[in-house]
């Protein structure tokens, strides 16, 4: 994890650094995108969800000490220690079809 930390006598800063968004400007400017850029942006999807994936399990590691994962079918709960434990087999996945609807019904 990333931490950025900055200290300013800016007037659009409260006393504490903080930007205050009564005195800035915090939307994005817009740019509109060609179909062929927005096919590039799309194609990187993948490995962004996968970086986010990591930081989150590492996030929960580092914070709460364990997190829980799918493996091979089962339930896993990884320590921070490299200690793993396998929680319970999980129920095999449902191929779907795109564009399919599906009606789920809570068991028990």
């Amino acid at each position: 994890m990333l931490l950025l930390a900055f200290v300013t006598e800016s007037p659009m800063c409260l006393d504490d650094g903080v930007l205050d968004p009564e005195d800035h400007d915090m939307t994005l400017p817009t740019v509109p995108l060609s179909e062929s850029a927005m096919q590039s942006l799309e194609a990187h999807i993948p490995e962004l969800a996968e970086g986010a994936f990591k930081q989150a399990y590492l996030q929960a590691l580092t914070v709460g000490g364990k997190a829980l994962l799918a493996r091979d079918g089962q339930l896993v709960e990884a320590k921070a220690d490299g200690t793993e434990r396998v929680i319970r087999s999980l129920a095999k996945p449902t191929a779907v079809t795109p564009g399919t609807q599906r009606l789920l019904r809570r068991q028990g």
